[in-house]
């Protein structure tokens, strides 16, 4: 016999699909993938309040909490958590390498800082203009950083050098480094949600998808899929795009966006995670849990 509670999921899947067809918004894909719901997460359990930033590394995942300036350590699976270093304003990007050691681009303070047991909490760059997106050089041991402030895509050495890579971006948010490409959003800008540039000298944002509100973080899948986490309406959602396919065609809009998860959280969205085992971590800005689900891997 089937549940009820299954029947009113399905029922629910099947809305959702004719609600975003009509609306110009679902792109039928090939094979037939259909998104996600709310009921599909599971509620990481942690002592944490309102986290910003996520970042998996060898089984834990680090947030920083905007709500009592704490950077956090949590357990993949358990949920249990480790408090790791207080004084971390409010954080919407990690990176987190072997030691550990954690690199938090603090929105609020306007800081990169390098943080560690043996150190602490060390400024490695002050007065940026309110650096959101950060992310690892993929050729060097460098970093790069978006600004809020100033709109500028900055190249940051782990001695607080900094030069500016790109300029002219609206209100850059979320960003993903690759060997030879840099993936941006554009949280202030429906028209330029994503643009990517070359790596290199004189390299000019280009445009990758456009049509996206309060569009926030991006993350590459091991699927070699782009990740964008936005906004229809109020409701925070979670779409794909082949980001080389988006290239080759000189862009892709909204209706190219394959929808993979359909929340009822609220806009924005914020710490979007995938791990290499295609686990999503994601939660609302200003709530206080983190949920996840597994995406098929293949």
């Amino acid at each position: 016999m089937i549940g009820h509670g299954v029947i009113v999921v399905s029922m629910l899947r099947l809305l959702v699909l004719l609600v975003l067809t009509n609306a110009g918004l679902f792109y039928a894909q090939e094979d037939e993938f259909e998104p996600f719901l709310q009921t599909d997460f599971v509620v990481l359990t942690g002592d944490v309040q309102r986290p910003n930033g996520l970042f998996w590394h060898d089984g834990f995942i680090y947030t920083s909490c905007a709500g009592d300036k704490t950077l956090y350590r949590l357990n993949d699976t358990t949920g249990e958590t480790a408090t790791y270093i207080t004084g971390v304003g409010n954080a919407h990007s990690l990176y987190v390498e072997d030691g550990p050691v954690i690199w938090a681009a603090d929105f609020q303070a306007n800081v990169l800082w390098r943080i560690s047991h043996e150190t602490g909490r060390v400024a490695i760059r002050e007065g940026l203009s309110g650096p959101w997106g950060l992310a690892a050089s993929q050729t060097d041991d460098t970093f790069y950083v978006t600004e809020w402030g100033s709109d500028n895509l900055l190249n940051i050495t782990r001695e607080g050098e900094v030069r500016v890579v790109a300029s002219g971006f609206d209100d850059p948010s979320g960003l993903v480094v690759t060997d030879e490409l840099i993936y941006i959003v554009n949280n202030g800008s429906v028209r330029r949600s994503v643009e990517w540039l070359q790596l290199g000298e004189d390299a000019e944002p280009e445009p990758l998808v456009s049509g996206l509100q309060d569009a926030t973080n991006v993350a590459l899948g091991p699927d070699g899929l782009l990740y964008i986490a936005y906004g229809l309406g109020s409701r925070g959602v979670i779409g794909r795009v082949d980001p080389l396919a988006c290239q080759e065609k000189g862009g892709c809009t909204n209706v190219d966006v394959q929808l993979v998860v359909w929340t009822e959280m609220p806009a924005p969205l914020a710490g979007l995670t995938i791990t290499p085992d295609m686990r999503l971590f994601v939660h609302t800005m200003f709530g206080t849990e983190i949920y996840w689900l597994q995406l098929p891997s293949g």
